[in-house]
């Protein structure tokens, strides 16, 4: 009996512990993890072409100039003083520059027409901008600007410049020595025969002074047919 009593007890305390144990709830514990922040990489844009940043480069040349500096008429500080300027601030940004002058006014002008001066940059090879120093600004649409004669440098500029108001003092003589000469042979040839004598010495001297006037002009047109072939 004393075994089967033991039997008897034992088999519920089995169950208990059967019953308890299946009883426990066990909570899946919260998982936590340090977020690392990220910011989002802006794509960049495509780097400027050499010849987008060389455009920039004019525009920003061309303004600061402007804002800095006072166009003054009457060959105080006009559009040559301004040009000569600027393209030499190109120069020092490592930009080739020409200084041009032209007409902006005429759509066909020749040397006795040119009246104005501004810079030509080459932002790539053979591709050429224009820029207005008096006004600061670059020109993208005006054709008259891309009609000019350019000049490689300053010097090669003033060199024009002076040459051709010799040249034009030179040519204006030389027209009147001949519209004088002209004049005598005209009254000459209405003479009578003492009148033609007492011209003919006048005439001779009208002569070599015309033809040494034409010898001057000659000379001076040569150089500036060499200023603007080479300057």
């Amino acid at each position: 009996m004393r075994k089967k009593t033991l039997a008897i007890i034992a088999t519920p305390l089995f169950l208990v512990v059967i019953l308890a144990s299946g009883c426990i709830i066990l909570e899946s514990p919260e998982l936590s993890a340090s977020e690392d922040s990220y910011q989002y990489v802006i794509e960049p844009s495509p780097t400027p072409s050499l010849e987008e940043q060389k455009i920039s480069i004019c525009e920003e040349v061309a303004q600061q100039y402007y804002e800095t500096h006072t166009y003054v008429q009457n060959d105080v500080f006009d559009c040559d003083n301004m040009a000569c300027d600027v393209w030499n601030m190109l120069k020092t940004k490592g930009i080739n520059a020409k200084i041009a002058v032209g007409n902006v006014d005429l759509d066909e002008c020749g040397i006795e027409d040119w009246n104005h001066a501004w810079v030509m940059a080459e932002v790539s090879p053979n591709t050429w901008l224009a820029i207005e120093c008096t006004g600061g600004y670059v020109v993208y649409e005006n054709p008259r600007y891309y009609h000019g004669h350019g000049f490689n440098n300053p010097k090669s500029l003033r060199d024009f410049n002076q040459l051709y108001k010799e040249y034009q003092i030179q040519l204006n003589e030389y027209n009147n020595a001949i519209n004088f000469y002209n004049a005598l042979v005209n009254e000459y040839n209405n003479a009578g025969y003492f009148t033609q004598l007492s011209l003919e010495s006048g005439l001779q001297v009208a002569k070599l002074e015309m033809d040494q006037k034409e010898r001057k002009v000659y000379t001076t047109k040569t150089k500036l047919e060499a200023v603007l072939e080479y300057g």
